[in-house]
């Protein structure tokens, strides 16, 4: 219930390559996020890479180096702020009021708040309805602030 479709994710890295010439590294757990992550590499425009697979230390220092986040309101997402990255966080069957990375530096996009037991959400419609135009202007928007702040 709390994925996006990795055609969308490789719209943004495509977009964040053309526009921002910001490189794209997908991270990934298991056999079936890594065919994901292939997907994306493949469909990104030559703007995105696979990271190798990682420990959980080694995916905390990638994602401190990293520019901007994009993602679900997963792990790899609350790591990212953690380690001080702004987020762009995506949440369907979650309130980002309640689940959200803390700080000024984020943004939360939901297309709308999908409620109810897990059989339920288990369609996806929430993050499914998560238009990839949303979130490169929330990238946008996060990028200005770091652009904004950098300038001061």
């Amino acid at each position: 219930s709390k994925l996006w479709l990795p055609e969308r994710f490789a719209r943004v890295a495509r977009y964040l390559g053309d526009k921002y010439q910001l490189p794209t590294v997908v991270v990934w757990a298991g056999d079936r996020e890594e065919t994901w992550a292939d997907f994306i590499v493949t469909h990104a425009g030559g703007h995105a890479w696979k990271a190798p697979d990682t420990t959980l230390p080694q995916l905390a220092e990638l994602l401190r180096l990293a520019r901007i986040c994009v993602a679900s309101d997963t792990g790899p997402l609350h790591l990212a702020a953690a380690v001080g990255t702004p987020c762009v966080a995506l949440f369907g069957p979650t309130l980002p009021t309640v689940c959200g990375p803390y700080g000024d530096n984020h943004r939360s996009v939901q297309a709308y708040y999908q409620d109810g037991p897990g059989r339920r959400r288990a369609d996806n419609l929430a993050m499914q309805a998560i238009e990839a135009d949303a979130v490169m202007a929330a990238c946008d928007e996060v990028l200005a602030t770091l652009s904004d702040t950098q300038a001061a």
